[in-house]
């Protein structure tokens, strides 16, 4: 399972009320935790968290390690697709907006 998470998150001591968080997600089965340890390893970013449903996630929240980091890696190998290219157009675009 791989996903982008986009989250508002009140906060009433904001002007507009709300923190918008965006983070990055990779699930996989509890067997697999050792590949997401060496995924973390590698990067060096992000954290592993486990969940009730045997899934282990490595999740980056750092806004700026999702654009110094992991968009670029994806950039590489997924971009050559069109929903990829959408993601990719959706995410910049809120990361410029909250700018």
């Amino acid at each position: 399972m791989l996903r982008v998470v986009l989250s508002f998150i009140k906060d009433n001591t904001r002007t507009t009320k709300y923190i918008i968080q965006v983070s990055f997600e990779l699930g996989l089965n509890y067997k697999d935790k050792a590949l997401l340890e060496n995924i973390k390893y590698t990067l060096g970013i992000g954290n592993i968290f486990y969940n009730n449903d045997k899934i282990y996630k490595f999740k980056v929240l750092n806004i700026n390690e999702l654009f110094n980091v992991i968009i670029p890696h994806f950039k590489k190998i997924l971009f050559n697709n069109t929903k990829a290219y959408r993601f990719w157009i959706v995410f910049k675009n809120c990361y410029n907006n909250k700018k």
